[in-house]
């Protein structure tokens, strides 16, 4: 009886061991336990995600179309968010915008004008989350219609935003030779990054009516238009082609972008 007491002792210690190990083993599972798995706690997304700040524009009505100047509603951006914000302009031949903002910088990423119309792509980052209005001011009064859009879990090297842009594309329906149609698209080269996503901001006349997003895209934000519409889109997936259709022939112009994943 000694001897039986003695292995049952050293069975128990051994079975003690096992279940003290399995316990330190991430997603370990106790077969026959009550608990036969473990839920660990989901790791937090490292995947770039997009979300609509504020689209507008400062068309007040038929008769009193065009200003020089324009406010956006309070927006707030987070912290190392890399903020980017399509322009556009009917009349855009006095040239580029300017954006005023009392938390933080904006800067031209690139601008396409087509006759008169022109979009343009600003960005902004910073490290802490700020609130505020920006105030964009346009050379010469013109109807703008803009969408801002923050990505989050993205580069924050260099300046600005400037690390978080791994590429970029601008093009209109003019420099593409095809005149009105119901289509729009522009190509990046191969990505810089594995893990990057593939955004675009698009400027179509009003009378395209309904915007559809390119196969494996979403739109962000609602249409907003003031003669020239500016819908964006995101795909969190990097793709080469970035792309958009409408129902009716219209002008278009798009920027594009790689947006690069921290990390």
């Amino acid at each position: 009886m000694r001897l039986t007491a003695v292995l049952n002792w050293k069975a128990g210690i051994v079975g003690l061991a096992f279940l003290t190990l399995a316990a330190l083993v991430p997603g370990r599972v106790l077969a026959g336990s009550a608990a036969d798995a473990i839920p660990l706690p989901a790791a937090a997304s490292k995947n770039i995600t997009a979300r609509s700040v504020t689209v507008g524009n400062n068309q007040t009505g038929p008769s009193d179309p065009n200003s020089a100047t324009a406010v956006t509603a309070s927006v707030t951006i987070g912290a190392n968010n890399l903020a980017l914000l399509w322009l556009a302009q009917n009349d855009g031949t006095s040239g580029v915008p300017t954006l005023n903002d009392l938390q933080r910088t904006w800067e031209v990423v690139t601008t396409t004008e087509a006759s008169l119309q022109r979009l343009t792509l600003y960005r902004s980052m910073q490290s802490t989350a700020t609130t505020s209005v920006i105030t964009i001011t346009a050379p010469a009064p013109t109807p703008m219609s803009w969408t801002l859009v923050e990505y989050s879990n993205v580069d924050t090297s260099g300046s600005n935003g400037s690390g978080a842009i791994g590429q970029f594309e601008a093009t209109n329906y003019k420099k593409a030779g095809v005149g009105l149609t119901t289509y729009a698209s522009s190509v990046l080269t191969p990505a810089v990054k594995g893990t990057s996503t593939s955004v675009g901001g698009f400027a179509v006349h009003q009378d395209s009516v309904e915007i559809k997003a390119g196969k494996g895209y979403t739109l962000i934000g609602s249409r907003t238009c003031a003669i020239m519409c500016v819908q964006s889109e995101f795909k969190a997936k990097f793709a080469r082609l970035v792309d958009l259709s409408w129902t009716n022939n219209a002008q278009w112009l798009v920027v594009t972008a790689e947006v690069k994943r921290k990390g």
